[in-house]
């Protein structure tokens, strides 16, 4: 057996070697060294497998090779967890919904001549979702654009009429000043210029009445056609094509997601804490991996059942379609109070996917293993662990998690602790890209 040992400062490292269908995690370093250094052994043994050791259950270790040297070690920037003093959230069970819901209804009744949805559809605003039967509708308009038409060409006939009054009462005053003209005659022409006048008068009062039958209509023909009433998703179908509507019978149900809503029971404690349109909420949903801030719209000071709490209200923007209604979330609420807790650097955490908890990558000897966090809130820049998933002092990592496999128990690599502050007061991580020598 042949022992090469060599210092590597600051850096702790691990090597796994596998053979066959088993693996052996051989810690190749451990002991201290003087002047803040570690003293890194690296064994090396050839020994071959034997029965005794098959009964043990340990595995024989294969004779080493340079592609265990060779093998990548991936560095990361780690710090400490710590307990610190931080502002104090409680966390509230809350399930999403839509923030509005509706039944567009047929506002007149009709044979259904076509259907333009189905089951899950997302429609606009506006959009016909149902026609009914709309021929008689379509007469009815078409009769009455004909009579407004011929409105509008008599009073054009009274208005001429009107305007030839007029001139032959000018021509008239005209010569009854010259004597060749009598008063009669004069008081004739003045009564024909009243005449028009009243028929021009009668005339637009007709346009404006044909005008009013002729929106009565249109409106009639727009009732033949159902039509959504906000952009949404059809979440059930209540009419078939050729089937017939009454006058208010539903044909479909729609949901806005764009924006959902979320009812919260507030505990009694926080009666005075909670304030409408002022108190901010952090909502983490964990399956679709969203953590979002937004304000407590509304809330109802009525403590009652047997939580003792009351109800309020918010808001989560959804354009990206990411939430969906019935999403189990969790709603953290500033309590105004402070306490010691276990706290990590928010970049620590990674948020989980698909129903995933969240992780944290964790530091043990050179071996880095993904822990998961399912209780936990963001606060004064630091991850608050309400669960035990760590203990104080250990060390997580804050930069170069994404180059450690999720799917590996264990991981080695080479350690890198985040730097002494600058002057700035603030701690500067960084990678070292340098090779275990």
């Amino acid at each position: 057996m042949s022992t090469k040992r060599t210092a590597v400062v600051g850096r702790a490292i691990v090597w796994a070697a596998a053979w066959g269908t088993g693996a052996t995690l051989v810690l190749l370093a451990g002991c201290e060294a003087t002047g803040g250094a570690k003293a890194v052994t690296d064994s090396k043994s050839e020994t071959t497998a034997s029965s005794s050791d098959s009964h043990a259950g340990v595995s024989s270790a294969p004779k080493s090779s340079a592609s265990d040297h060779d093998s990548p070690v991936v560095t990361v920037v780690t710090a400490a967890a710590s307990i610190e003093e931080v502002e104090k959230w409680i966390g509230v069970p809350i399930e999403l919904a839509p923030y509005r819901r509706a039944l567009p209804a047929a506002e007149a009744g009709g044979r259904v001549t076509a259907v333009n949805f189905e089951v899950g559809d997302a429609v606009k605003d506006g959009a016909v979702l149902v026609q009914l039967d709309d021929s008689i509708s379509r007469l009815e308009v078409t009769r009455d654009e004909a009579a407004l038409e011929r409105g509008k060409v008599f009073a054009e006939e009274c208005s001429v009429i009107l305007g030839k009054a007029e001139r032959d009462v000018s021509r008239m005053e005209a010569l009854a000043e010259g004597g060749q003209a009598s008063e009669a005659e004069l008081d004739a022409a003045r009564v024909a210029v009243a005449n028009a006048r009243s028929q021009v008068a009668q005339a637009r009062n007709e346009i404006l009445a044909l005008e009013s039958t002729l929106r009565a209509s249109r409106r009639a023909l727009d009732r033949m056609a159902v039509k959504a009433p906000f952009a949404g998703i059809v979440i059930e179908k209540k009419i078939e094509m050729g089937g017939w509507a009454d006058t208010g019978s539903a044909v479909a149900e729609i949901i806005d997601v764009a924006t959902l809503e979320a009812m919260i029971r507030i505990p009694e404690s926080l009666v005075y804490v909670v304030k409408a349109n002022e108190t901010k909420a952090r909502v983490r949903v964990p399956f679709a991996g969203v953590e979002v801030e937004t304000p407590i719209l509304r809330l109802v000071r009525d403590i009652s059942g047997s939580d003792r709490g009351f109800n309020a209200w918010m808001r989560l923007d959804n354009k990206d379609g990411r939430l969906v209604p019935g999403m189990k979330a969790v709603c953290y609420l500033p309590t105004g109070e402070r306490e010691e807790a276990l706290t990590v650097p928010i970049e620590a955490i990674s948020p989980g996917v698909g129903g995933e908890a969240d992780k944290i990558c964790v530091v043990r000897e050179g071996v880095a293993r993904w822990t998961p966090l399912r209780h936990w809130y963001a606060t004064d820049g630091k991850g608050v662990l309400l669960e035990r998933a760590l203990v104080n002092g250990a060390r997580v990592v804050v930069q170069g998690a994404e180059n450690v496999p999720q799917d590996s128990l264990n991981v080695r690599v080479e350690e890198v602790p985040v730097s002494d502050p600058s002057p700035s007061g603030e701690s500067q991580p960084r990678l070292d890209s340098r090779k275990p020598e």
